[in-house]
């Protein structure tokens, strides 16, 4: 402790004097590796990256067995492209989605400009956002999120009459795994419409 603030590496043992968790802190928050083993057998568990207390990097998780569980990619805590998983036996498991895109065009009647972003498969807690540039990175900068509406994403545009609106979107899909992940997946969505 120093200024009553976590400081340095702390370690936990079990009964027999073997390590089984050590975590850094850095002014009270997780700061480098955190490794956890299991409690009695000391099988490595996970292996996460810190930075000021937030998910930073590669995160590594593993069954008992020693196999790979999964391989995840974090920025400020906030997820990566890059979500690798694999059952107990060692097999590759898939999480790919499909996102389709649909145009509702509503200019003459409302003045809207309707986007309509369906996930293959729904789930109930599927996130998308349109996102900053990631062409130097893999991971999100997130500018919006886009409301759920049923079972579709909706991003929507007011067009004045005289008007148009063009540009070009970069969005990120977001689905929680089976196994607790999150798996990303990117489209480029083209937008034009005019309101002559």
């Amino acid at each position: 402790i120093k200024n009553r603030k976590k400081e340095g590496t702390w370690k936990k043992f079990n009964e027999q004097g073997k390590l089984y968790e050590e975590i850094n802190y850095k002014d009270d928050e997780r700061d480098g590796y955190s490794t956890k083993y299991s409690f009695r057998s000391l099988k490595l568990l996970e292996r996460l990256h810190y930075a000021d207390g937030e998910l930073e990097g590669k995160q590594e998780f593993f069954y008992l067995n020693g196999n790979p569980k999964a391989i995840t990619y974090s920025y400020a805590s906030y997820p990566c492209l890059g979500t690798e998983e694999w059952d107990e036996s060692g097999k590759k498991i898939n999480n790919d989605f499909t996102i389709s895109v649909r145009e509702e065009n509503k200019l003459l009647l409302t003045g809207k400009f309707i986007i309509h972003i369906k996930l293959s498969n729904p789930k109930p807690d599927d996130e998308v956002n349109i996102i900053k540039d990631t062409s130097t990175t893999n991971c999100l900068l997130i500018a919006q999120r886009v409301t759920p509406v049923n079972d579709d994403f909706i991003i929507e545009y007011r067009v004045f009459p005289g008007s148009f609106v063009m540009e070009t979107l970069k969005i990120a899909a977001i689905r929680r795994t089976e196994l607790g992940n999150k798996f990303v997946k990117l489209k480029t969505i083209n937008v034009s419409a005019n309101n002559y």
